[in-house]
């Protein structure tokens, strides 16, 4: 965002660099020497203090955008927060039941392990009886 484009936006843009100037109409007449100097200044100071003005009013309506942005932002913030809260609480609730799951699939693959061990155990030892009592007869 262009901040001083923002601020002095309804001031009439200027010419394009090519162009010529626009004319400017020549003095009325010349200050008198009873008026001084304080006239130019006097108009300087409401010009100054009419640039402070449309300043101050210009930079409220862009803290007012700024604001509002910033309120939208921490809404959505909110809401994206709360989306991720509830996926992380259904996460939680499922763990167990994915443990007791994953649990369940390791006892089963211990079972047959056991069983298998079992079996090697049980064939080792009729192969042995086998082997004791072929070398007895012979």
């Amino acid at each position: 965002m262009n901040f001083f484009k923002s601020v002095f936006s309804d001031e009439p843009e200027s010419p394009p660099p090519g162009s010529p100037p626009p004319e400017s109409s020549p003095p009325e007449s010349s200050p008198t020497e009873s008026e001084g100097p304080d006239p130019p200044q006097s108009n300087a100071v409401w010009s100054f203090g009419d640039l402070i003005q449309t300043l101050a009013s210009k930079s409220e309506s862009v803290l007012e955008n700024y604001r509002r942005d910033f309120e939208e932002f921490g809404s959505g913030l909110r809401k994206e927060t709360a989306v991720i809260r509830e996926a992380a609480s259904r996460a939680v609730k499922d763990l167990p039941t994915s443990l007791d799951v994953g649990a369940a699939v390791a006892q089963e693959s211990l079972e047959s392990v056991g069983q298998a061990i079992d079996d090697i155990g049980s064939t080792v030892w009729n192969s042995t009886a086998q082997i004791i009592s072929h070398g007895a007869s012979v």
